[in-house]
Parts: structure tokens; C-alpha cells; sequence
């Protein structure tokens, strides 16, 4: 692709190399081998990020006062360790890659919400979800800029309808698109760029609470229709969306960590118990405050969430 040269591999690869071809040879490479290697170099590499990640950049250009940047190897809502936990590399848990979105398009995370998995570029797959496609970068500020513009776009096609709305965002003919392919077009529009950790959980979180959105939408009228019905119910639609969120930021950070405590088969029969607690939190805390006010990028959003996986972590590792 242009490069002059290949990059150097990190230093500490040489030990995880070794590890991987010792298991292969043993005829021992299981899913639970292949989470210690992977464990065990991230570790390496977070003890001595210089050598293995490359010297800390000391600030981010166009990054607001109090907010917390977002970091492809760092996610932002809580330390990459938990007390007693291991240090652990983030979206471990098997059978979910990250979504990518763009032009050219995204697979899905291959759960319980999409029909499988993609990749990045190319055809793209996964359930209605998934992103694929749409002008790709309207919405701004986190969780918080993506709810403002479902909230608008909602209210918009509650009053001139879907054209509109979509218009409205830069978004024509899809009128003959299927309600996988004008869902995925939304999502990538109203979340933005899609490149960081935090920035594929959001894309996620919008792809879940669209999908429940439009239903069983099988046509332009119909998607239409059911975002006008979602117009009076607006504020519960937004903590579903921030409910999302944060169970995205669980399978991003904490899905490891209990992993490592409590084995695959609990933690995988656990997944929609721990989505609906991370909910219940959520709606909990939207009786008190308005959701939209919080900094979800500074201080207090961050520490929210931090709390709410730490909760999280302790009710489901017992």
C-alpha cells in the first residue's frame, strides 16, 4: 500500500509467539489458552507501554477541558484493571469483533442482537445493526452529541416525516432500501467517526436501540411509522440508547475480567441478565437527573460509568 518499509513489531511479541507455538505444537490451543497469551501481552505491554505501544502522546489537539480522550488501547470509562482482576486487552469475548463503519461498510458483532459477523471494508453483514454505509460524521461529543441527533431526527420525522429527516441529515434516496440498509445508513450518520474503542460502542449501542426502534419494519412506510411512534416516548428511547452504551463499554472492558473469574459458560448465560442490570441502573438514575445534561467525555460521566461496572463486575462474579 505505498509503504516503504515494514514496522517493527513490538518487542514483547517474542514471548507471546513462543507461547502460541509451544500450544500448537502440544496440540493444546484452546480458547482459554489463547485468552492467557493475549492476557498476558497486554499486561506486558501496559507494564512498559513505551517499548510495546510507543511513547504516551501528552495531548490530544481539539480535546475539550475536563474531557477524557478516547484511546484505541485505554478505553476511557475505567482503568484497564480491576482489583484482583487481570489486566486485559479490551473486546475479548469470543465471537464478538469490533464493527467498523464507513463507505465501504461493517459487520456485525455476531451476539445475541445481529445475524453474524462481517468484516471491515467490504460487504458488510451482521443484523439490521449493523453500519454500513451513510455519509458517515454528523453527530459530535460522544454518547451525548449521538443522542441529541436521534432526538432530533425522531422529532423531525415525527412532524415532515422520514425524507425529510433524512435530508435534513444528508441522507437521500433510500427510499427503495431495505430497513436493514436505511437503519445502518442512520447509524453511521448520527454516531460519526468509528475508529476508536469507545466510538464502535457507541455505533453499537445506536445500531441496538434503532433495531428495537423499528420492529418488525419490513418497508419504507413502515420504518417511518414506527419512528413516529417513537416521538412520545422520547426520554425512554434515550436511556436505552445510554443503557446500550454502557453494556457495550461492559463487553469492551469488564466481559474479561469476568470471564476470568467466573468461566465462559456463566459469564456467556449471564450476558442478558447483566444487560438488563446495567438498564435497571441506567433507569434508575434517569428518575433523578436528565440523562443528556451528563458529560459522558468528562469527569462525571466517566466516573458513572466506572461505577456501574464495577457494579456490575461484583453482582456477577459472586
Amino acid at each position: 500500500m505505498g509503504t516503504s518499509s515494514d514496522s517493527a513489531g513490538s518487542p514483547k511479541w517474542g514471548a507471546a509467539k513462543g507461547q502460541a507455538t509451544s500450544a500448537i505444537a502440544a496440540g493444546a490451543l484452546t480458547t482459554a489458552k489463547i485468552e492467557q497469551i493475549v492476557s498476558s501481552f497486554v499486561q506486558g505491554l501496559q507494564q512498559t507501554p513505551e517499548s510495546g505501544l510507543g511513547p504516551v502522546v501528552p495531548e490530544i489537539p481539539g480535546t475539550a477541558p475536563g474531557d477524557v480522550p478516547d484511546s484505541p488501547t485505554a478505553p476511557s470509562s475505567v482503568p484497564p484493571t480491576v482489583p484482583g482482576g487481570p489486566a486485559v486487552a479490551p473486546r475479548v469475548r469470543p465471537g464478538a469483533p469490533v464493527r467498523t463503519s464507513g463507505h465501504g461498510g461493517g459487520g456485525g458483532r455476531g451476539d445475541e442482537r445481529s445475524g453474524g459477523g462481517g468484516g471491515t471494508g467490504g460487504g458488510g453483514g451482521g443484523g439490521r445493526g449493523g453500519s454500513r454505509g451513510g455519509r458517515g460524521g454528523r453527530s459530535g461529543g460522544g454518547v451525548r452529541g449521538a443522542a441529541r441527533s436521534l432526538a432530533q431526527f425522531i422529532t423531525t420525522v415525527a412532524e415532515a416525516g422520514l425524507a425529510k429527516a433524512l435530508a435534513d441529515v444528508g441522507l437521500i434516496s433510500l427510499e427503495d432500501k431495505s430497513p436493514s440498509e436505511i437503519a445502518s445508513t442512520i447509524v453511521s450518520t448520527l454516531c460519526g467517526p468509528n475508529s476508536t474503542i469507545d466510538q464502535v460502542d457507541l455505533h453499537n449501542a445506536m445500531a441496538a436501540t434503532m433495531d428495537k426502534l423499528l420492529g418488525d419494519a419490513k418497508e419504507f412506510k413502515e420504518c417511518e411509522l414506527a419512528l413516529e411512534h417513537a416521538a412520545p416516548t422520547l426520554l425512554e428511547t434515550l436511556a436505552t440508547l445510554f443503557g446500550n452504551y454502557i453494556y457495550e463499554r461492559f463487553c469492551s472492558i469488564s466481559y474479561a475480567n469476568v470471564l476470568a473469574k467466573i468461566g465462559p459458560d456463566r459469564v456467556e448465560a449471564s450476558m442478558g441478565d447483566i444487560k438488563d442490570y446495567i438498564s435497571s441502573k441506567v433507569g434508575a438514575i434517569s428518575q433523578e437527573k436528565d440523562l443528556g445534561s451528563i458529560n459522558w467525555k468528562g469527569t462525571e460521566g466517566v466516573t458513572l460509568v466506572n461505577k456501574i461496572l464495577q457494579q456490575t463486575e461484583s453482582v456477577f462474579t459472586v
